[in-house]
Formats: C-alpha cells, structure tokens, sequence
C-alpha cells in the first residue's frame, strides 16, 4: 500500500481545501496554490496574507484572511460588495457561498462572493457576538458549529434553526464535519453523530476531528496520529498514518490525491487508491428513531445506482407506507419520510436496493 510522501513547497501550509478533481493550498507567504490530477502545482492566486480558508466557487476563488475577505477571479483580485470581516469557515452549498465569522454569525453570497448580507435567522442572539467556526454540509442541509452547538439551514442558510440535542453545554470548540447525510460533531475530545434529531456519542480513538469526505471521517487519535472511519454505520477507526509525522491539522480529498497539513507547516499526499475504500454495500440511515408527523427524512447510501424500494413495515410484516419507489444514482440520498395516517406503533423502516435488504426500526408516535 502506498504510504504518504511529502511534497516540497515553497513555504508553509495555513489553509487546505479540495473540490471535485481540483485542490487548493494557502502558503504563510499569502501565495494560493492549485493542483489537479497529474499533481502539478501553480499559483493561482497572491493575497498578500496568510488565508485562514479558502473555498472554491464558479467563476473565482475566495479567501479569509486577517485581513478580510478577498475574491480572485482568473487570478486577479476583484471587488467585493460588503464582505464580512473576520471570517473563520467557508462553505458552498447549492451554488450559494457561507460564511462563518468570529463575532458576527453568518453570511451568504448568492453570487459567488461578489456581494455578501447577514444571515442569521434563528441563530443564537441573531449572530451577534456568536462565533460560527466550523462550516459542513450534508446531502440536504448546511450546518454550522458555535460555542453553543449546532444549528443547521435546509434552505442554503436562509434561516436557522437548531440542530439536535445532546451535546455538551457548553460546547467550547466545536468541530464539525459531515460524510454524505451523516453529519458529526466533536467537542472536549468527544465524538457525536446526529441521528435523527438527536446527537449520539460515538466512541474510539479520534480525539480531534479534522474532516470528511463522500466516504470517510478523519481524526487525530491521543498518539497524534491520523486515523480514519468509514462514515457507514458500525465502522471502526483505523490508523491512516504509513509514513505521515505525527500532527495532522487538515485532511482533504480531490481527484488522484488525498492531502494531509501537518503542524510543522508542511504538505504529504498519498493516493486514493488507498484506503478509506468506497463502500461495497448500500446503507440506511439517517432514519429517526421516533417520528410524531411533522416533516422529517430518511437518507441512504448507495455505492452504485439501484433501482430502491423504501417503505415502512408494520408489526406484522406487512407494507405499510412506502416513500420511494424508483432507480437511484449511486451516493448519499434523503427522502422525505411522508406517510401520513400510520396508526401509532413500532415499524421498520425497510431498504431495498437491487438484491439488498436493510431495515432500521421507527417509532410512530402519533401521525
């Protein structure tokens, strides 16, 4: 198996992103570096400081740094209407960019940064004084992470609302990251997962989240070393560290390459081809485990497009409610879980995928 390898840069790396086949690194020199899969590296971008995030949109490249937000379009640095300061998290989700600040809450841009406004409906004193410093984004929803927990926007951060019960009050730091529909959240070295509308602690290893991605959690385990789980139920966390440094701080995935920032400031890489693996079988969930008729979703992952029957067995064995009936694509997957009129009671909710069946138990409290 192919361990990792350091890759010589011209200076420190302070900030890792990666998008489709496309990565990006930020140097402590204010330098913005990108690389594709034949891994090469050119400088795409210089903002004259260090970024602390970098996000990738159509049409251009946005950068936090200490000293504001910057936008660079085929190279060059462009105006930006009224962008937020003191920006600490980037996302994208739906075409629209998010940005988390230390002391303002949330902005949106629904232009690929050209233009920015506050969007803090429904967050802890609308933003204000609320440091939104960890950003990801599920198959159906954005979530951001505050020192008062999770809140989460199914409307590309229209509006907020809170995200589960169950972690720890207060927070302090909180990190998040989110592997197709499941989303996790760390915080005093504990691991949770939001199942349904509650956060479940998940034990192991990991005493820091780093990150995820389409398949696989990142961690850093008490020794300092890289770990990984698979995002698919019951999996365990493996070491992922042949030939890294101890001090992982970032882990990103893009085409031919994962990368790994380490807290000496340098760059490793190592092929996809190694583990984490794509899942070889479809899996169910989210499924929340208690359901009271208001609206809710079951999500899925298929490692291959199926043709998928999900449907609700009753005590008896017998369909109940079906909620999706068609051929899907291969990836994460929700469907709204629309089954008015169920009698209250136990039921199943059941997958099939091709020759595949799975079931996970919900409790119908009154529909």
């Amino acid at each position: 198996m192919a361990p990792w390898t350091p890759i010589p840069l011209p200076a420190d790396v302070v900030a890792l992103t990666g998008v489709e086949a496309t990565a990006y690194v930020g140097l402590s020199d204010g330098r913005v570096l990108r690389t594709g899969p034949d891994g090469d590296w050119a400088t795409v971008a210089e903002a004259g400081a260090p970024p602390r995030a970098l996000l990738a949109v159509p049409g251009g490249l946005l950068l936090a740094t200490d000293a504001g937000l910057r936008r660079f379009v085929g190279g060059r640095l462009v105006p930006t209407d009224q962008p937020p300061e003191s920006v600490v998290a980037l996302a994208l989700a739906d075409g629209v960019a998010v940005a988390g600040t230390l002391d303002r809450g949330v902005f949106r841009s629904e232009d690929g940064g050209a233009s920015w406004t506050a969007s803090n409906e429904g967050l802890p004193f609308r933003g204000v004084g609320l440091a939104a410093s960890s950003l990801a984004i599920t198959a159906d929803r954005v979530l951001v992470g505050h020192g008062l927990g999770v809140s989460q926007s199914r409307d590309a951060g229209l509006h907020w609302e809170t995200a589960g019960a169950g972690l720890p009050v207060p927070c302090g730091p909180l990190s998040i990251a989110a592997s197709g529909v499941w989303a996790y959240a760390e915080a005093g070295g504990r691991l949770f997962r939001l199942d349904g509308e509650t956060w479940v602690e998940r034990g192991g290893p990991a005493v820091a989240l780093l990150g995820a991605d389409a398949h696989a959690l990142y961690g850093v385990d008490a020794g300092r070393r890289l770990v990984w789980r698979s995002a698919m139920p019951g999996a365990d966390w493996t070491l992922f560290d042949e030939g890294l440094p101890p001090g992982p701080v970032a882990v990103t995935a893009a085409a031919a390459w994962r990368l790994a920032a380490v807290e000496t400031g340098a760059l490793w890489r190592r092929p996809t081809s190694a583990p984490p693996p794509v899942s070889a079988a479809p899996s169910l969930g989210p499924v929340p485990p208690f359901w009271t008729g208001g609206p809710a979703e079951v999500g899925f992952h298929l490692p291959a497009p199926a043709y998928v029957v999900l449907a609700l067995d009753g005590a008896n064995g017998r369909e109940a409610a079906r909620l999706a009936d068609r051929s899907f694509a291969a990836g994460s997957h929700v469907v709204p879980l629309a089954a008015a009129g169920l009698p209250a009671g136990l039921y199943q909710c059941r997958l099939t995928a091709g020759a595949f069946v799975t079931s996970r138990p919900l409790a119908v409290l009154g529909a």
